[in-house]
Parts: structure tokens; C-alpha cells; sequence
């Protein structure tokens, strides 16, 4: 079913109190911080089990820091409307999965959505550390520990083979994703752009290690994963403000 109450009342949650903070913008803090409580125990609520309500967490905190650096105006009804809904698609799967743990489809809306958290967390990261005096190697170690935690139940919804050391592979990701958010220190580019580019390395290294766990790898398709990676870096690139000239 597309449609699960408990998701969906949590998912309003969040939506009306985004929009609150779209129109009283004073009260944020107070509204994140109730947000914050709400969203914690309600999730552990609905899925009955903190071990898997950290990925939702996760979300909920990376969208709402990146609210710090929306714009105003329909752009931000935009990100509300987007980050509500990956909310929901993420709780949704995961309820689903509780009840049935080969649901193929419940499983690649969760793996989708972590793609989702990488990329929120990269573009708040970049945004802090851009625009407030905070050190690239703090960056890179709250990036590190994100990945981790999100990369471990992302390859056990995935791969589904309880004989894994799933926290191995999730380290070996994440200490690639931490070693590449501090060589970004070097590109002159906005946020956005910064975290596209950790977005796109995320899916191929996931990508790869994934297949390859589940004896599904087919080097023609990794091949054009990988060209399509570089096709999409190129692209991303050439759009990019080079901040190198203001």
C-alpha cells in the first residue's frame, strides 16, 4: 500500500511545522527542538525499535539544518514539499519492511532515501563550513560518522545476509567519503555543487560494494555507472558557480 496512517501523520508533522518556520521565521529553534522531540519518539513509535529509527533521524536533522541556508519564497515551499515527502517515502518503506523483510520495492525507496540523507548532510556540512569558521577536518568527521550509521542499515536492507559484518563495509565507505569531503576543501565551488559531487561518488561506491555482496555485479552495467558518473560530474562542473573569481 502507498498509504500508511501512522507515517503519514508523523510525515504532516514535519510538513506543517516546516511551515511554520516559513512564516515565523523567529521561532525556529523552538520549532525544530519540538520537532526534534516528536519526530524521535514517534518514529521509535511507529517502528517499534530505536536500531532502526536512526535513519529517519538522520533525515530529520540534515533537512531540517539545511533549512538554514533555503532561500525564502517558493523555493523554500519547494524544499518543504520535497523534504516531506522523502520523509514519508522513508518511514513508509521502512514500516513496510518491519512486516516483510524481502519487500524489493520497500527496499530501494529506503536505499533511495539514503542517498537522500548523504546528499542533505554534505550540502548543511559544506553550507556550515563555508559560511561560519569551522575547521574542514570537523566536517569530514561528522560526515564520517553520518555515513557510517546510515551506509550500516542501508547494506543490511539491501543485501539481507545476516552472516555479513555489515559495520566492516559501512566503515570502508564511510572512511571513503570522509577522506573525499576533505579533499573537496580544495574545489572552489557553492555547497550544492560540493555535495552533488559526494553524491554521485556515494552511488558508485555504494553501487559496487552492494552488487558485489549480493553476487548480483555485472561489470558492463558498473561500467556505465561509472561513465555516467563522469558525464554527470562534467555537467555539474561546467554549471558551477567557480566561487575562485568573486
Amino acid at each position: 500500500m502507498l498509504f500508511h496512517l501512522k507515517p503519514l501523520i508523523l510525515a504532516l508533522v514535519m510538513f506543517f511545522g516546516y511551515e511554520l518556520i516559513a512564516y515565523r521565521w523567529e521561532i525556529v529553534f523552538w520549532v525544530l527542538g519540538a520537532l526534534l522531540i516528536v519526530v524521535t519518539f514517534g518514529v521509535n513509535f511507529i517502528l517499534k525499535s530505536w536500531r532502526i529509527s536512526g535513519l529517519p533521524t538522520l533525515y530529520f536533522i540534515g533537512t531540517s539544518t539545511l533549512v538554514f541556508f533555503v532561500s525564502g519564497g517558493w523555493f523554500m515551499q519547494f524544499y518543504i514539499i520535497v523534504a516531506t515527502a522523502g520523509y514519508y517515502l522513508l518511514l513508509l518503506s521502512i514500516y513496510r519492511l518491519t512486516f516483510n523483510k524481502r519487500d524489493l520495492i520497500s527496499r530501494r525507496i529506503e536505499y533511495m532515501i539514503t542517498l537522500g540523507v548523504v546528499f542533505v548532510w554534505s550540502a548543511s556540512l559544506f553550507a556550515i563550513y563555508l559560511n561560519r569558521n569551522i575547521g574542514i577536518w570537523v566536517i569530514s568527521l561528522v560526515l564520517y560518522a553520518v555515513v557510517l550509521l546510515a551506509t550500516r542499515q542501508a547494506i543490511e536492507t539491501m543485501v539481507f545476509r545476516k552472516e555479513l559484518n555489515y559495520w566492516l563495509f559501512s566503515f570502508i565507505i564511510a572512511y571513503c567519503m570522509g577522506v573525499l569531503c576533505w579533499g573537496m576543501y580544495f574545489l572552489p565551488f557553492g555547497y550544492l555543487t560540493l555535495a552533488s559531487l559526494m553524491l554521485a561518488s556515494y552511488y558508485i561506491l555504494t553501487n559496487y560494494i552492494v552488487s558485489n555482496l549480493r553476487s548480483a555485479f555485472n561489470r558492463k552495467i558498473f561500467l556505465i555507472d561509472v561513465a555516467v558518473f563522469f558525464v554527470t560530474v562534467g555537467l555539474v562542473l561546467a554549471s558551477a558557480r567557480w566561487m575562485i573569481f568573486e
